[in-house]
């Protein structure tokens, strides 16, 4: 094995003003928390997920959140099967809960964050990338000076467009709502408020529910309703939005304390990178997250091949910024995980189809047990022609 690689300096820009405040993102799996292990993370973000989810549930598969009939259950906690492979089990939590974590111990590694900020232009050369940053409240711009610039822009990634970097997959899924929400369903709810997730599927509506605070909140993503498949912005109001919210949820809202906080929108696709670097220059820009592979929900499996991408691409960024490896070392970031999130979107287009879209004439990829699909890909032999390492 290689020694653990020593830490390299780090700066990343975000246009947000901090980590996130919505509920978003729910379930960890397996490669994940064997990550945040190697972190020391893994023991706060388990108490934190024990204070608002059960640990073992899995997702639930309905006809309705109150009360409807039950169709199925998926991604239930096997533990022993679970233990033949990792010492780790997949957790439940919420974006606005691990994300601080993750920026605490990321800062007291030496990253530096900063937030608020926008990358408006770079420009590559043999020896690095010059990157021009606009500060959104001054509106000031700003010149830096990088070995690599990694591109997490997200999936209309300005960066991967400009590169010219083609991406192929199942292809748009459809245009969603997300209706973020505050109500107390715990009494509705019994013992199906343990699910961190819900698929609702009947013929009035199709949707997906989110909850946290252990039933009190959350949101539901809204795929299609009565007919009416996509949905532009700006189209649902407020009215519409509690028509929605009581069809998935199986019963009227009349009295119900309820307050819908926001309604997004946004587009699901099944898309891969055909590759996750610079094709014209010389790979010192680098894709990663949602700007080289989107995927539907389905299965959880979007921001865990992102933390993954991070992973393998991390450490080889700091063996060769300080000099124990070669520049070549990263090509092996685009021909290790270029593949595997390929399978993985194929395997969350495979759910998709298989519990929301429920139609045998869509041809997709059989659908595999989720421990082999999280654990059970293998990373090709690299011809060490290409990677010279002078350790």
């Amino acid at each position: 094995m290689l020694p653990v690689p020593p830490i390299v300096k780090s700066l990343s820009f975000d246009r947000h003003p901090s980590t996130a405040t919505r509920t978003r993102a729910a379930l960890f799996l397996l490669r994940s928390i064997e990550i945040f292990r190697q972190l020391s993370l893994e023991p706060a973000l388990r108490a934190a997920s024990a204070t608002n989810f059960d640990l073992d549930s899995g997702m639930l598969l309905t006809t309705a959140l109150a009360g409807g009939t039950v169709l199925g259950a998926v991604q239930e906690s096997d533990a022993a099967r679970t233990a033949h492979a990792t010492p780790c089990a997949r957790l439940w939590l919420t974006q606005d809960m691990y994300e601080p974590w993750v920026r605490e111990r990321a800062g007291a590694l030496g990253a530096q964050q900063r937030f608020g900020q926008r990358v408006v232009w770079y420009a590559e050369d043999a020896d690095g990338v010059l990157v021009v940053v606009q500060d959104g409240a001054t509106r000031r711009r700003r010149k830096y000076r990088a070995a690599y610039l990694v591109a997490c822009d997200g999936g209309r990634s300005p960066t991967r467009r400009r590169e010219g970097v083609e991406w192929r997959g199942p292809g748009v899924l459809g245009s969603n709502i997300s209706i973020y929400f505050r109500a107390d369903l715990t009494a509705l709810l019994g013992s199906r408020a343990k699910y961190g997730v819900t698929y609702v599927v009947n013929p009035r509506i199709r949707a997906i529910w989110r909850l946290g605070d252990s039933g009190k909140a959350g949101f539901l993503v809204v795929m299609g309703v009565e007919g009416r498949d996509g949905f532009e912005p700006d189209s649902v109001s407020e009215r519409e939005a509690r028509e929605m919210f009581a069809l998935a949820l199986g019963r009227s809202v009349e009295g119900l304390d309820m307050e819908i906080e926001e309604i997004s929108y946004y587009t699901s696709a099944a898309y891969n990178s055909d590759y996750f670097a610079s094709k014209q220059g010389r790979g010192r820009v680098i894709l990663a997250g949602d700007a080289a592979h989107v995927m539907p929900p389905t299965g959880g499996m979007g921001g865990n091949t992102g933390i993954q991408d991070a992973y393998n691409l991390a450490w080889k960024l700091a063996l060769v910024a300080n000099g124990k490896a070669s520049h070549g070392l990263l090509a092996s970031y685009n021909s290790e995980r270029q593949p595997v999130a390929g399978f993985t979107v194929q395997q969350a287009y495979s759910r998709f189809v298989n519990r929301v879209l429920k139609d045998p004439k869509l041809g997709h990829m059989k659908e595999l047990p989720d421990d082999t699909v999280e654990l059970g890909y293998r990373y090709p032999a690299p011809d060490c022609r290409m990677f010279p390492f002078y350790l």
